[in-house]
């Protein structure tokens, strides 16, 4: 039966539609429902028991509910491949190392990239977070810091896309590239 005709059946009587009822277990359990709370314009809700109530403010007391996290967008403030290395520093060694800071909002976020023979490994650390629980995720993958605080993975390919959770807030990295522009139009003076 549709719920309009169980609606007609609890505003008047028909014997056919009685019949069914008794007979169809999915129609007089609409039926029971329907009977129960009744058709009004307003919305009509019980009181929920207690017993509910009090497992509701568990649960969000406990902190197990979802936090909403505030969006934040850290800056570069260091990259070892942009800033200018001494004449004898320079060559292949500076572009199989990278270091590169972020900040935002009072936390710090240092990466050390070092390129290996079978990809890169690399070493992440966070500062400024008042020992609140810290998560990086590099493309896809999550990754906890170890008992020193250090966040340390190796990779085939190095991080583009990083974001940085740290109790409530998200901060995103700006995406990096893996490229370094060419030393021939620096000075060699320095």
């Amino acid at each position: 039966m549709t719920r309009d005709e169980l609606l007609a059946l609890i505003q008047g009587s028909s014997r056919a539609a009685e019949k069914h009822v008794s007979e169809c277990d999915d129609c007089r359990t609409a039926y029971e429902l329907l009977a129960e709370y009744g058709r009004t314009d307003g919305v009509h809700l019980s009181e929920p028991p207690s017993s509910w109530v009090k497992r509701a403010v568990a649960i969000y007391g406990s902190g197990s509910a979802p936090q909403v996290k505030k969006r934040l967008v850290a800056h570069q403030v260091f990259d070892s491949w942009v800033s200018n290395s001494l004449v004898g520093v320079r060559g292949r060694a500076t572009t199989d190392h990278r270091r590169v800071e972020f900040e935002a909002a009072g936390i710090h976020l240092s990466l050390r990239a070092e390129r290996q023979t079978d990809g890169w490994s690399l070493i992440a650390q966070v500062k400024g977070n008042d020992n609140e629980p810290a998560e990086l995720r590099c493309s896809r993958r999550k990754h906890c810091p170890d008992d020193d605080g250090l966040f340390q993975w190796v990779s085939k390919r190095p991080p583009r896309t990083i974001t940085l959770h740290v109790g409530d807030r998200l901060i995103e990295l700006p995406e990096l590239k893996w490229t370094k522009k060419s030393q021939k139009n620096k000075p060699n003076d320095l």
